[in-house]
Parts: structure tokens; sequence; C-alpha cells
């Protein structure tokens, strides 16, 4: 527990006001801080990319979700879209159903385009960050709290503090 002390004056008498914080239960896992991050950072973003230089532009859902290695998720949407808007009412289907599987986009798949695409979605959502966003975050899963003020750098390090 820790406690912050402060000076408070009511009715012309100061008194020591004093707030204790408790922790009560188990620590965090790292699946809820994984959780955590989900909900603060885990939207899609849907971006039109161009992977090369013939100019036809693909739209992609990109979610922060991967791994230390790739951290962006890729998928290609645009046509499969497309394709279930075409296909799913004439063939009477809908939902799931109409829109073909969605598999991810990876760079080291040993096809060039794949890795093109990877590189265009990475450029693309830099560029949706880069002068930052503003958004609002959801209730953290219980026994966590939201603190977004760590230093560049030490990032990793305040998540475990």
């Amino acid at each position: 527990a820790a406690a912050a002390a402060a000076a408070v004056t009511e009715g012309g008498e100061e008194h020591i006001a004093r707030m204790q914080r408790f922790v009560i239960g188990a620590s965090p896992s790292e699946h809820d801080g994984r959780i955590a991050f989900l909900l603060a950072f885990g939207s899609a973003v849907e971006l039109e990319v161009s992977s090369g230089d013939e100019g036809e532009k693909e739209t992609l859902s990109v979610l922060f979700c991967g791994d230390a290695a790739e951290p962006l998720l890729v998928q290609r949407i645009g046509k499969a879209r497309d394709a279930a808007a075409a296909e799913g009412p004439a063939s009477g289907e809908s939902g799931a159903k109409a829109v073909p599987s969605l598999g991810y986009v990876r760079r080291h798949s040993g096809q060039e385009v794949d890795r093109l695409l990877v590189e265009a979605a990475e450029r693309a959502v830099a560029e949706h960050w880069a002068r930052g966003k503003t958004v609002a975050l959801p209730l953290p899963p219980p026994g966590l709290q939201w603190a977004l003020d760590a230093a560049p750098g030490q990032e990793e390090a305040a998540e475990r503090a």
C-alpha cells in the first residue's frame, strides 16, 4: 500500500488528508496486459495503399495485434468486399458465408507482392498516426489502470511498473 499526505484547510482549520492505495487480489497476468493493450490500441484501421509503380490502390484492414517481428496484421478487404457485394445477394448468402475467407498478408510469404504490400501498409499507418490521435479509451479490465505517460524508450519498463 502506498500513502500520500496533503494539508487541507476546512473551516479555518488545517487537517492532514491521507490517501492510501491498496492492492487487493492477484496481480494482473500477462494475458490481462495483452487484453488491455488490445482494448486501447487494437482497433483496425482501414487504408487504401498502392504497393507498386502501377498505381493500383488496394483497400486494407490494418490491426496492431501481431508480434514483435510483425506488429501489424494486414488483410486485403477491398476485393473481398466487392466480391461479397456482387455475389452475396445473388447467391442468397449473407454474412460470413458471402465473404471469402480473409487471411493475413505476410511479409515473408515468399511473394514479392505481399512484401511490398506490407511495407506500403507500414508507411500508410505511420503517416496515419504521424501527428498522433486523440481517442477515448474503454474501461480497462479489472485490476488495471490506464497510464499512458511513459517516457520515450521506457514504454516496456512502464508496463511492468
